[in-house]
């Protein structure tokens, strides 16, 4: 492995809080499991007034030791940083982490681990302001489906859900228990921040923040707005992928503005701890990066609820003016796309011979529509692909099959990282 993942002599240490705190009020596991954090302007925003803060006591540990008590938090660089590291060490970036003990060992057992990201062969971004919404990411060059735009190493990496323990007194409010979890947790963010390289935590600082009302601290608040789910397996196997799921902000990923009909999608690699930027469709040069901050597949009306706490009001083309023909498709997607499949399993049973080009006149259009409403990055539109590239393949159209195969491809790669089929 390269220098700066595993070395252990110089390296900067592990950090972990020494023990826990007092046990979690009822009241509070109830907030941290079904209530989500307030936003906008909070009347009670701040530490609650007879709150009584506790300093955190940390123990270190070498940084690459990775056999830690059950249940242990750390705070780790990734790649490991030594007392002679520089920025420039690391061009793809360096990543803080608050992680458990559970995910670092998952880290470091990942085959390849400390392999360098992928690295596109120029420059295909560019990040400048917008007219109505702030800074954003645009195409240097035209680009394909499932093309490299960038790879990056998150700046920062920690737990989506603030399971912690706090002494609050008795007859707090449940808004004055969501101000002290968030006045604790901005704590043990600020330990995370203040590791960073001073130049890594310049960016962090830059970053939007669209919950300066709400009693987030600042640190927490450019989470918040920025914070990416970093997804397949990394999440905390005891806790389950919604409890145990980990949230990454990242510089230059964090200039994406949101549409309703995104036309790119990132995966993370464990290998290199990095993301990869793709397309999911073919884009001019100019012509700006959308990633969608919501789910797609619910109604205009949802989706701009489901926006509130970024502080975004969607205008893409789905959102403005009569959506009712979009709300349909998006509200019927998974309903529509099992009747494809149950037709194209019917066609299946047919002999050979019997087999005409029947199932593809709704998979085509189905298709149609969700490229006309930019779903691109939708699951089931890789799975249609699949399924009319079977299709064609049994009717022996080797190159409408070829065609299909290719677009398959490229989306699989897009949307995931790699070929999945």
């Amino acid at each position: 492995m390269k220098r700066g993942f595993l070395k252990s002599a110089k390296a900067q240490k592990t950090f972990y809080p020494a023990e826990d705190e007092e046990p979690v009020p009822d009241l509070f596991k109830q907030l941290v499991k079904g209530t989500k954090l307030s936003y906008g302007k909070v009347k009670e925003a701040g530490r609650p007034e007879g709150y009584q803060t506790k300093g955190v006591e940390m123990k270190e540990t070498a940084a690459e030791c990775v056999d830690h008590p059950e249940g242990t938090k750390l705070f780790t660089t990734i790649p490991i940083q030594y007392p002679d590291s520089t920025y420039e060490d690391q061009p793809v970036g360096w990543s803080e982490c608050f992680i458990s003990a559970d995910i670092k060992r998952m880290i470091y057992e990942t085959p390849g681990f400390g392999r360098s990201p992928p690295s596109p062969n120029r420059l295909n971004y560019r990040i400048e302001s917008t007219p109505n919404m702030g800074l954003g990411m645009f195409a240097a060059h035209p680009l394909k489906m499932g093309d490299l735009i960038l790879s990056e190493r998150p700046l920062l990496v920690v737990p989506r859900s603030m399971t912690m323990s706090i002494g609050a007194p008795v007859g707090f409010t449940p808004e004055q228990y969501r101000q002290a979890l968030m006045f604790e947790w901005e704590k043990y963010l600020e330990m995370a921040v203040n590791r960073m390289f001073p130049e890594n935590r310049k960016a962090y600082y830059a970053l939007a923040n669209n919950h300066s009302e709400d009693g987030s601290g600042r640190i927490l608040g450019i989470l918040r707005t920025n914070g990416y789910d970093v997804g397949g397996d990394f999440y905390d196997k005891k806790l389950g992928k919604h409890d145990g799921a980990y949230s990454a902000t990242c510089d230059k990923m964090s200039r994406l503005n949101h549409s309703c009909r995104p036309n790119v999608s990132h995966s993370f690699d464990i290998a290199s701890f990095s993301f990869q930027l793709r397309p999911v469709r073919d884009i001019q040069a100019g012509e700006q990066l959308f990633y969608s901050y919501c789910k797609c597949d619910q109604p205009a009306a949802a989706r701009q609820k489901a926006l509130e706490p970024y502080g975004v009001r969607c205008t893409c083309e789905s959102c403005l003016g009569d959506a009712t023909e979009s709300d349909e498709l998006r509200t019927h997607i998974t309903p529509r796309f099992m009747a494809i499949q149950t037709a194209y399993v019917h066609w299946l049973q047919r002999p050979p011979q019997q087999r005409d080009d029947s199932v593809l006149k709704p998979a085509l259009a189905l298709l149609s529509a969700f490229e006309r409403d930019g779903l691109h990055s939708n699951r089931y539109y890789s799975l249609l692909l699949d399924t009319i590239r079977e299709v064609y393949s049994d009717l022996g159209d080797k190159e409408s099959a070829t065609k299909y195969a290719r677009l398959l491809r490229a989306c699989s790669i897009a949307c995931t990282g790699s070929i999945t089929r």
